[in-house]
């Protein structure tokens, strides 16, 4: 089954500052995150045993100054490949999948892109 994920996977997948008369926007995000998910599950059944993820994370070819980033296509910049892993585990827990231990094959790529996203694909072995 398909997700998908809009907006950064850099600024998803930090860890929020909580201060308690701020707004946490991290938990707002991964609110937003969870029902995206919910939505797109439609109520399937959980995935559980050995499943298999493919998932590509799609980072802003831009920079903060708006200068086009030159070089290759892949994305080769923080956060590390497990943080997005666990990112991914931590969101769709309960939601997609039973437990973020079901994962016995993952294939994994961090790319540019015009339009920051995370993609992936969940299939039962």
């Amino acid at each position: 089954m398909k997700y998908s994920i809009k907006g950064d996977p850099l600024m998803a997948s930090r860890a929020p500052i909580c201060q308690k008369n701020m707004f946490d926007t991290g938990a707002h995000r991964r609110l937003v995150t969870e029902i995206n998910l919910i939505n797109q599950h439609d109520e399937a059944p959980l995935f559980d045993g050995p499943v298999h993820l493919d998932v590509i994370f799609y980072f802003s070819r831009y920079s903060r100054s708006k200068k086009n980033i030159p070089g290759s296509a892949f994305y080769a910049g923080h956060p590390e490949i497990y943080t997005l892993l666990k990112w991914i585990q931590d969101v769709g827990k309960n939601i997609i999948f039973s437990s973020g231990c079901c994962f016995v094959a993952v294939n994994i790529e961090k790319r540019y892109a015009d339009e920051p996203r995370t993609e992936f694909d969940i299939r039962k072995l």
